[in-house]
């Protein structure tokens, strides 16, 4: 009888485990907050689905500001959260310090890698040129006058990386396209003001 009982409880618990039940888990946003239609929104999005269907408790804190994410990050911490996810590569030094003086702690950083040798982050890191290559390709098959325009963030590899798709994809429909003239004007901004515009024919770099 007792070790029947033993081993429902031992059932229960890997169940328990599986499920997700009593795990914590929180997300710090970027300035951006949690509605913003992007990764904060997303990655929010997500952990809620995973309260509901996993049984973890979730909560996120948003970052006003670049100063908040430190103070956010210690309050998980503080607060004893079993993973605490930064959403965004801007959070990168604050989440540095912390992983540092916090070792028993497990983090996670959306889009960024410069932490991946560290033993307790996970970069949680995507193909962004497929995406964007998509959008141009889009772009391309669509556009009138053969000028197609994109608007990145900073100029950071990582908004490269979305610059590189959405070019390749607009070129690579273009060239296989009928009404394509062989020569396509792509307008690039950057928020910070710089200018990568070109025109392209068949060739593009």
């Amino acid at each position: 009888m007792g070790q029947a009982k033993k081993a429902e409880e031992s059932k229960e618990e890997k169940k328990d485990a599986s499920s997700g039940k009593g795990m914590k888990v929180g997300i710090v946003t970027d300035v951006g907050g949690v509605n913003d239609g992007s990764f904060n929104q997303s990655a929010w999005e997500g952990l809620q689905r995973a309260q509901k269907e996993l049984g973890i408790e979730a909560k996120y804190l948003e970052s006003k500001t670049d100063a908040d994410y430190k103070p956010n990050i210690e309050t998980f911490v503080d607060e004893d959260y079993d993973l605490i996810i930064c959403i965004g590569y801007a959070l990168a030094d604050a989440l540095k310090a912390e992983s540092a003086a916090n070792p028993d702690v497990k983090f996670a950083i959306v889009d960024d890698a410069s932490l991946a040798d560290v033993s307790n982050v996970t970069s949680l890191m995507f193909e962004q040129a497929q995406v964007s290559y998509l959008a141009g390709y889009v772009a391309g098959k669509t556009t009138k006058k053969n000028t197609v325009g994109i608007v990145l963030g900073m100029a950071t590899d990582m908004m490269n990386q979305f610059g590189y798709g959405y070019t390749a994809g607009v070129f690579g429909c273009q060239c296989g396209y009928q009404g394509f003239t062989g020569q396509c004007q792509l307008l690039c901004r950057y928020c910070n003001g710089k200018d990568r515009s070109k025109q392209h024919g068949n060739q593009w770099g």
